[in-house]
């Protein structure tokens, strides 16, 4: 992995972001909350296989959390990829 100054400054700049509950029941509400205002950004679910499961594009103004509504996903492993302004940031999701 090649992590150059521009692509740490993206990292640096892409607000905290924070899963809840994690893990979560099959069929609950899964919630992101930032630190800051992100701005648009585009959330997808992935299942191990690297298919895309779940997705939605959001405009947060002036909110710092966003409900991902109750999805019904096998138990297992996931992975959610934020796509931002700022770049990509990814998160382990466990669903029981």
């Amino acid at each position: 992995l090649l992590v150059t100054t521009a692509t740490r400054q993206r990292l640096a700049d892409f607000p905290q972001v924070r899963l809840f509950p994690n893990p979560v029941s099959s069929g609950h509400a899964v919630f992101l909350a930032w630190s800051a205002d992100p701005g648009s950004v585009s959330v997808s679910i992935h299942n191990q296989q690297g298919q895309t499961v779940w997705r939605t594009s959001e405009t947060q103004r002036h909110s710092h959390i966003l409900r991902l509504p109750e999805v019904n996903l096998q138990p297992g492993f996931y992975v959610l990829k934020i796509q931002g302004p700022q770049g990509v940031m990814t998160r382990k999701l466990v669903v029981h």
